[in-house]
């Protein structure tokens, strides 16, 4: 049976019948997806869909009456690679069925403001920003201190604001130190790429 509310998600991965969006209230979310080819064809990562959940006789989730509310195309053009880099990272750090209501807010905001970001410096404080929001960084006192700058500063004021925090150094140790210590590390593509601009 249907549920009586259509849910908003945004595409995190999307292969084949399998999706996994991002919600509001129920975190990352796996799922089958049956469509038609065209509607498949204009689903893209980063796309923002709503659609119903229901569960087949296997207990697993369905994506039905598919609807597409925004595709990515102008933040792809803008910089398809920063894009990829974010919902992989949204992909591998957001917990299952846990509510995630301030990292879906961020990435609604991002959006908004995504032709902003435009120097290496800019998208590493964005990536330091959606750690904060996900409560993932180590324990470095000064990392510790430019989390709480982070979780206080709009991101539309990320470029403009005079950070402490950006020292690209920092945010190079904090994003290395993510990438390092998940367990499914092996699984990552656009991420690794994130710091080989550095190392050139």
């Amino acid at each position: 049976m249907k549920e009586l509310q259509r849910r908003t998600g945004i595409v995190l991965l999307y292969k084949g019948r399998h999706i996994s969006v991002l919600e509001e209230y129920h975190g990352r979310v796996d799922a089958i997806f049956y469509t038609s080819l065209f509607a498949q064809s204009r689903v893209q990562k980063g796309s923002i869909i709503t659609y119903y959940v229901v569960r087949d006789k296997y207990q697993k989730l369905l994506l039905q009456d598919v609807e597409i509310e925004h595709t990515p195309l102008s933040w792809g053009r803008c910089d398809i690679y920063f894009l990829h880099y974010l919902l992989e990272m949204c992909y591998y750090f957001v917990p299952q069925g846990v509510g995630c209501k301030e990292t879906f807010q961020f990435f609604l905001e991002l959006f908004s403001n995504f032709a902003s970001f435009k120097t290496e410096l800019d998208k590493k404080r964005v990536i330091a920003k959606l750690f904060s929001e996900l409560g993932v960084y180590p324990h470095d006192s000064a990392i510790q201190h430019s989390v709480e700058q982070f979780l206080k500063t709009p991101i539309d004021n990320l470029v403009r604001a005079d950070l402490q925090l950006a020292n690209e150094a920092l945010l190079d140790r904090w994003i290395l130190w993510c990438m390092q210590t998940h367990p499914q590390r092996q699984w990552f593509k656009a991420i690794p790429n994130l710091l080989k601009s550095d190392e050139s």
